[in-house]
């Protein structure tokens, strides 16, 4: 999957990031789901199950909540 290809918006997952940067899921189109982690050369996309999406889409929701980091200006 390229960066032209995705349906959605990508989705950087709270908490979970190295060196390089951040761990991004997407969803493109009805079924096709995939995560990336930034790299020094940009993110390569590697398809991945509903289920470990939508796991991954719920922890970032609850670390969303529970942030209490002031918003960067």
């Amino acid at each position: 999957m390229s960066e032209n290809e995705q349906g959605d918006e990508p989705i950087a997952i709270r908490g979970m990031s190295h060196f390089y940067g951040d761990l991004w899921i997407v969803k493109d189109g009805e079924d096709e789901y995939f995560w990336a982690l930034d790299e020094h050369n940009g993110r390569d996309w590697q398809p991945i199950s509903k289920q470990l999406y939508e796991a991954l889409l719920d922890h970032n929701k609850r670390a969303e909540q529970t942030d209490t980091t002031p918003p960067t200006t």
